[in-house]
């Protein structure tokens, strides 16, 4: 697979498009111009798996297929509902082979106690979770009316389908984010579009490459030992737990940003999938802020078609529970995915019983509360088993004290730099410097570039950007405002130095894939 991130996008694959794209916008030549973006699409999607493209090729014409025939004005009430359903489980289907296939035949051989064994999909297609709730949505919609019944041509459709800036890991698109675009896209492609498009890309650039990479490791430290049995102490059950809280993060804001931006330097406005979801100060404020084109998905086409909360209070937290367990399973075949929708479940369960019952709650207790609860919910969306996550949750807790290997063991970690920092220290002859106090002699350089105090580092830089800077939008929205008074260059500059430093880091590590890849 072509990450955004990976030197081939970034030096050949991204120019070339670019060029090709504008070369035909700058003629008017419309038709060239999409089916050049498709057939850029569908190479990106193919690029390690031709089955990729085939598989969005035969998807975008099925629901094509079936969304024009609900949308004929000929077509009876009936048949169209049974077109949609027809529609909605084959999309499900071929989701659920893909998928769940392995995880619904090992639970079947648990509960009827049998041996069934069937040979696994022979790969996980490119951002199939995203593409079928995105089909699914389109076809639902035409059936409510709310998709016009002239006017999508199949190659506009497969474009929906495939813009390859979104194919990883969003965001979810509604028809009518993007059809309408569609029009106007000659007009969309500008310098003002390709500035706000290359400075978003390159802040997600560097928030995916400089800190989401750099947390990795350190996320990875005590989930590692907690799958392997290994005890683990509480101070580094926690730091790996918020370090992954933060790795995700800027993992997912900044493939997000990329992709945001990309898509901006080809005319398209995606939808926003982040709004500060760390700073909530409620389980419901939380879901409004993250992954918001999910959400509103869960929302629009699970929640309130079950009845949201039109049928009483206790149906309405049935409803929400079994929405995000069934939003958990969306990521993963797994049961800790399972979990940790349900725990957001029960979160948003009883914010909205503390809301009914007209309770107080500070803003400060409820941002401390929703950032702790969601804290520990990652504890199941990162273990790899059930048992890795009870693990952490008995050392989060202190069970297995602070340090599972003594507090002076713990120190020692310090006397040592992080190897991938101590070759460049020799080269300045500075590990040797030493202090020395009564009867202890200190290192001071190896002690700041030793792997506890580059964690800790990596967290307190991570919760400034998180909770002090602005986000990628409100960036661009001072740009906007003052762009009369030259901010546009001055925020140019502060992005491109981002970018050439994430550039730097880049060339020090293999690039790590995106998180949501996965799913």
């Amino acid at each position: 697979m072509m990450t955004l991130h990976s030197w081939t996008f970034l030096f050949c694959f991204l120019p070339s498009s670019l060029l090709l794209f504008f070369s035909l916008v700058a003629n008017r030549h419309s038709i060239l111009a999409l089916g050049a973006l498709v057939a850029i699409s569908l190479v990106f999607a193919s690029w390690q798996n031709a089955g990729d493209a085939l598989l969005i090729l035969c998807s975008a014409l099925f629901n094509y297929v079936i969304g024009s025939w609900i949308l004929g004005r000929s077509a009876p009430h009936g048949g169209r509902r049974w077109a949609v359903t027809m529609g909605i489980a084959t999309n499900l289907g071929v989701l659920a082979y893909f998928k769940y296939l392995d995880y619904l035949v090992d639970n079947m051989n648990v509960v009827l106690g049998s041996s069934y064994d069937l040979p696994p999909p022979a790969f996980l297609p490119l951002g199939l979770s995203f593409l079928t709730f995105q089909q699914i949505a389109f076809l639902v919609d035409s059936f409510r009316g709310h998709v016009h019944r002239e006017g999508i041509s199949f190659l506009q459709y497969l474009l929906f389908c495939c813009l390859f800036p979104k194919q990883v890991a969003g965001p979810i698109l509604r028809h009518d984010e993007f059809f309408p675009q569609i029009s106007s896209l000659f007009r969309a492609v500008n310098s003002v579009a390709i500035l706000e498009g290359l400075m978003r890309f390159m802040l997600g650039f560097a928030e995916k490459v400089v800190v989401a990479d750099s947390l990795s490791s350190y996320a990875a430290l005590a989930f590692d030992a907690a799958l392997t049995g290994t005890p683990v102490g509480s101070v580094a059950a926690w730091g790996s737990v918020l370090a992954f809280t933060f790795q995700l993060y800027f993992d997912f804001v900044g493939y997000t940003d990329m992709a945001l931006g990309i898509a901006r330097m080809f005319g398209f406005v995606l939808p926003e999938n982040f709004m500060a979801p760390y700073r909530a100060t409620s389980a419901i404020d939380f879901w409004r802020r993250w992954h918001m084109t999910l959400s509103r998905f869960l929302r629009d086409y699970l929640y309130i078609p079950m009845g949201g909360n039109r049928k009483g209070f206790a149906r309405q937290l049935v409803n929400i529970g079994v929405t995000m367990i069934l939003g958990g399973l969306w990521h993963g075949a797994s049961w800790t995915f399972m979990i940790w929708g349900g725990l957001h479940g029960l979160y948003l369960g009883a914010n909205h019983a503390w809301r009914k019952a007209g309770l107080p709650c500070s803003k400060y207790a409820g941002w401390l509360l929703t950032f702790l609860g969601v804290v520990y919910a990652w504890v199941w969306f990162r273990a790899e088993t059930a048992m890795a996550a009870i693990r952490m949750t008995r050392a989060m807790i202190g069970l297995n004290g602070l340090w599972s290997e003594g507090v002076i063991h713990a120190l020692r970690h310090l006397e040592a730099p992080s190897p991938r920092y101590a070759s460049l220290a020799a080269i300045f002859q500075v590990l040797d410097i030493s202090v020395t106090v009564d009867r202890w002699t200190f290192f001071p350089v190896s002690m700041v570039l030793s792997e506890p105090v580059l964690h800790m580092f990596w967290l307190i830089v991570s919760g400034l950007v998180v909770w002090r800077l602005p986000t990628a939008q409100e960036w661009l929205q001072r740009g906007d405002s003052h762009q009369e008074s030259m901010k546009w260059g001055r925020l140019g500059v502060m992005f491109a130095s981002l970018f050439f430093l994430a550039l730097l880091v880049s060339m020090q590590e293999i690039p790590h894939t995106f998180v949501y890849a996965q799913f």
